[in-house]
């Protein structure tokens, strides 16, 4: 799910569709910047945090329906760009959000 700083009403949209915890398998935020053109960690740290937040206030443990969510990716994706080389730092591909 990458949808920016915010899951939205992803947790409350799920409540409404079944009975059973949801485990997001994969969120997170890329350390290259494409609006400011550079690897740029606060920034990837501050989603990161954010979304990991959000996870937590609606953990199954205290009523909600996440039982949890797996940061992806472990390694950031700079060889993505599928016109790029492997011996290069390419910063092309999809980035949701622009940035």
């Amino acid at each position: 799910k990458y949808s920016g700083l915010s899951f939205g009403t992803l947790f409350d949209v799920w409540k409404t569709l079944s009975a059973k915890p949801m485990f997001l398998g994969e969120y997170g935020a890329d350390a290259y910047n494409a609006k400011v053109h550079s690897v740029d960690e606060f920034s990837q740290a501050k989603a990161t945090r954010m979304l990991t937040q959000q996870i937590v206030q609606a953990s199954s443990v205290t009523g909600g329906v996440c039982i949890g969510g797996l940061i992806f990716e472990l390694a950031d994706e700079w060889w993505k760009d599928g016109a790029g080389a492997p011996g290069q730092h390419d910063v092309g591909g999809v980035v949701p959000g622009g940035g």
